[in-house]
């Protein structure tokens, strides 16, 4: 696998991509929409709006830290189907997986596929795209985690991994500054939380623990934290006493605040807070 120490904006798909995703980030996806089908056209304006759009000293930092993770994924999840040699099938079905786990409108399908094919490339620059990553999340350890948990979840939707596969993970959380041994680890919890029901020792998955504080992976530190305080504030059983509410809807609270408390925990135990 080759890799370049920079990521380019000459790929013949990138004006396609750069105006159907950040058509969709700032508009919505019938903007999206718009953007794939005039990105044909627009190769080289388009390669220069997104220079400007991405840099990171920009306003547009949130919409460039989602680009930044949306397109690692699914770069990364390509180069993870060219080292497992996948059938057409079972790449198709994998990938299709994958769209649907990180909310990918249908209108974005073809771009999605774009960043995907990009990855079975045998030029594919994984050191420069990993390293674009890692700088964009530098402080972001769950996040860097939150990749990993979608890769791991794209090689098991594929079937059992094969020894290159694992190998390009383990590169891959290695250039994130994450150790084969926490890889290791942070596989097997997971594979355990699939496994078992949630019970007093249950600890939540990255992309879970986000979604029950209502907060994107592209948040802040202090947004999550925000997120945290608003959801404690507006669950917690405490505040709904004076509401006369049954009993069986206290517990549903008390249990959610819980969930709710141990979601927090996951990303500030990995990191993130």
């Amino acid at each position: 696998m080759s890799d370049s120490t920079t990521v380019g904006f000459n790929t013949p798909w990138w004006g396609k991509l750069s105006a159907g995703l950040i058509g969709w980030l700032l508009g919505g996806p019938l903007v999206g929409l718009l953007g794939v089908g005039l990105g044909h056209n627009l190769d080289r304006e388009i390669a220069g709006l997104a220079r400007a759009w991405l840099h990171p000293g920009s306003r547009s930092e949130r919409h460039r830290r989602k680009l930044v993770l949306l397109t690692t994924e699914l770069s990364l999840a390509g180069a993870l189907a060219r080292a497992g040699k996948l059938a057409p099938s079972a790449r198709a079905d994998a990938f299709g997986a994958l769209c649907r786990q990180l909310g990918l409108p249908h209108g974005l399908q073809d771009t999605a596929r774009a960043l995907f094919d990009d990855g079975l490339r045998a030029d594919f620059p994984l050191t420069a795209v990993v390293n674009d990553f890692r700088r964009t999340f530098h402080r972001r350890v769950d996040v860097r985690y939150l990749l990993l948990e979608y890769l791991l979840s794209f090689i098991q939707q594929s079937g059992q991994p094969n020894p290159a596969q694992r190998a390009l993970l383990i590169d891959i959380a290695q250039r994130l500054n994450i150790s084969e041994a926490r890889l290791s680890a942070f596989a097997q919890g997971r594979h355990a939380r699939q496994s078992r029901q949630p019970g007093p020792g249950y600890s939540m998955e990255i992309a879970e623990a986000l979604a029950m504080l209502e907060v994107p992976a592209w948040a802040s530190q202090q947004e999550i934290k925000q997120a945290y305080r608003r959801q404690m504030s507006r669950h917690h059983p405490d505040k709904l006493n004076h509401q006369n509410l049954p009993p069986e809807r206290l517990a549903e609270a008390a249990a959610r605040t819980d969930r709710i408390r141990k979601a927090y925990e996951t990303l500030r135990g990995l990191g993130g807070g």
